[in-house]
């Protein structure tokens, strides 16, 4: 459990890093990819990816929300070179766009 903590821990820890392969993530927990992921999706209820964009995307709403930041700062602290990339996921996500959040 602890090493799947440790894994959980890497993921949410700086979203404006590019999220480590599942590779990469198994050395971590020292344990095979097929197992992280298995034992990942028990302990969190969803993939590794869908976890983090998950986690990723609560997070900007938040900035937002705070309305002290812009969206294309915001998009920037998460990671996305463009911002029609983080309205897309975004929306994708709420079913809204960040723009609609902060009018």
């Amino acid at each position: 459990m602890q090493r799947v903590k440790t894994v959980e821990s890497e993921i949410l820890k700086d979203f404006s890093d590019t999220l480590p392969n599942i590779n990469q993530l198994s050395r971590m927990a020292a344990m095979s990819p097929s197992k992280l992921k298995l034992i990942f999706k028990q302990v969190f209820g969803m993939p590794v990816y869908q976890y983090y964009q998950k986690h990723r995307m609560q997070k900007g709403k938040a900035m937002l929300i705070t309305q002290k930041y812009s969206i294309k700062q915001v998009a920037a602290e998460l990671g996305y070179t463009h911002v029609k990339d983080f309205s897309k996921a975004f929306q994708k996500h709420f079913d809204q766009f960040p723009d609609e959040l902060i009018n």
